[in-house]
């Protein structure tokens, strides 16, 4: 089969084209590292919309993905819901910013830690799709300490999800670094010590700065 760059511009497989009125912003790091509180709070300040890469009811589906699809049809659903969050997003900015809580970032650490693959190769898998991939302008990459993540998600409580581990943490943060080491559009923010409001100011003057 040949790859969906092939088609041509207007082709069904085709991406839409782009509002030129806002700016597209990713937020990615390990769960529990405060990715929803900032795009809430970015959301907000914004008015803007508060997209998810696994949206209801996709987040429904989750739990059975996680722990009985195999390797390529786990990577396959994130996907799916990180094109979905494109054309999404390229309607949205015809009004004004978008926010992404997860985007390919995400997609491609979290699948990569998980069954214990490098991130080149998980990239190379949806490389035929990144001319569908809306590029954000800026991808913000949480830093959070690895004992203030397994303090957030024992608080938590939750069952849906497979259990944070110190080593799991360690891995996925790995991940997240490499991928981060390879996007020019990565914007590095340690969470220690400074509040989700003090962040949100930051990430709004950087991104003031980037489209000056």
């Amino acid at each position: 089969m040949a790859p969906t760059a092939a088609f041509p511009t207007g082709h069904p497989y085709w991406p839409g084209a782009v509002g030129a009125c806002g700016r597209f912003v990713a937020l990615e790091g390990v769960g529990c590292s405060g990715k929803s509180t900032l795009a809430a709070i970015l959301a907000r300040r914004w008015k803007c919309p508060n997209l998810h890469t696994a949206p209801t009811p996709l987040d429904r589906l989750q739990p059975y993905v996680n722990t009985r699809a195999g390797a390529l049809p786990h990577l396959v659903f994130y996907l799916g819901g990180a094109l979905h969050v494109s054309d999404l997003a390229r309607a949205a900015l015809t009004l004004g910013h978008v926010v992404a809580d997860r985007y390919t970032g995400s997609v491609v650490a979290n699948h990569a830690a998980i069954h214990h693959t490098n991130t080149r190769d998980t990239q190379a898998v949806i490389e035929p799709f990144a001319h569908y991939l809306l590029r954000p302008h800026i991808t913000v990459y949480l830093h959070t300490p690895v004992d203030e993540i397994l303090e957030r998600s024992r608080r938590r409580g939750r069952t849906d999800r497979r259990a944070l581990t110190p080593e799991l943490v360690q891995r996925l943060q790995a991940r997240f670094d490499e991928v981060a080491a390879r996007d020019p559009t990565a914007l590095h923010v340690a969470t220690a010590s400074r509040t989700p409001d003090e962040i949100a100011e930051f990430v709004t003057r950087a991104l003031a700065e980037a489209v000056t």
